[in-house]
C-alpha cells in the first residue's frame, strides 16, 4: 500500500443546476491503493456501474442528462491540512490595519482643516 491517495476530478457535459457554482464540477475520493485501480475504480464508480450493497448500481454519471465530458484522475502523494481560520486572523488584522490608517487620515484631516479656521482666532 502506498502513502497516495486518489481522487478522479470529473465535470458534467451540461452546466448542471447553476454554472456560476460549478454544480456539474465534483471531485471524488477513491479508495484504492494504486494508479491503475483507481482509474479502475473511477471508471466504474463514475460511467460504468458496480455491485452495490442493493445489487447492481448504475454509475453516477450513467445517465444522458449526466454524462462527463472530462475526467481528471489525481493522484496526492501528500495532504496538507490548511488552517483557514489563520488565514481569516490574518484577513481580519490587514483589514483592521487599513481601517485605523483611514481613521488616522480622516483625523489628521479634520485636524488640519480646524487649525487652518481658528489659528487666527487663538493668536489673536
Amino acid at each position: 500500500m502506498t502513502d497516495n491517495k486518489y481522487y478522479v476530478y470529473v465535470i458534467q457535459a451540461a452546466e448542471g443546476c447553476d454554472y456560476t457554482i460549478a454544480c456539474g464540477e465534483t471531485l471524488v475520493s477513491l479508495e484504492a491503493d494504486t494508479l491503475d485501480d483507481a482509474l479502475q475504480e473511477a471508471k466504474q464508480t463514475m460511467v460504468m456501474g458496480y455491485n452495490g450493497p442493493f445489487g447492481e448500481e448504475p454509475g453516477r454519471y450513467s445517465h444522458p442528462e449526466y454524462r462527463l465530458c472530462r475526467a481528471v484522475l489525481i493522484e496526492a502523494s501528500g495532504i496538507l491540512e490548511i488552517d483557514i481560520d489563520a488565514w481569516y486572523r490574518e484577513l481580519d488584522d490587514r483589514n483592521a490595519e487599513i481601517l485605523r490608517r483611514e481613521q488616522e487620515r480622516a483625523e489628521r484631516a479634520a485636524y488640519e482643516r480646524l487649525k487652518a479656521k481658528y489659528e487666527g482666532i487663538w493668536k489673536g
